[in-house]
């Protein structure tokens, strides 16, 4: 990879958002973070992130709708988009698909799995 990737954690959990920060970070690609849905769509719009790892429930907008705000925007609509949730439930995964995700992973997460999605992404 000879150009850092811009990588946007949007979680409300610190926790999830310092792991991922760490292992993204390792690996090359530089993190930035968001702990709610206003704060992620401030950060999309003016920092412009290549990809966005996306927590569905987040306070004040959840991260399906921030999803489709991304996908529904002629200046966001590029940007990949990968919900993460405690969810596993067949509903909220066919939710992040119609909101527009690009893929969908469930908490708690394979590093490697997690790393090999944002990957794909870059190739």
């Amino acid at each position: 990879m000879n150009k850092k990737r811009l990588v946007l954690i949007a979680d409300d959990e610190q926790d999830t958002r310092e792991i991922l920060e760490v292992l993204l970070t390792e690996a090359g690609y530089n993190v930035i973070s968001a702990y709610d849905g206003v704060d992620t769509m401030d950060k999309i719009n003016n920092q412009h992130p290549d990809l966005v790892i996306l927590d569905i429930m987040m306070p004040l907008i959840d991260g399906l709708e921030v999803c489709r705000r991304i996908k529904g925007e002629q200046s966001t609509r590029d940007i990949k988009v990968i919900m993460l949730s405690a969810a596993d439930e067949k509903g909220f995964i066919q939710s992040a698909e119609k909101s527009g995700a690009d893929d969908y992973m469930v908490k708690p997460f394979e590093s490697r799995e997690l790393l090999s999605k944002v990957a794909r992404f870059y190739q």
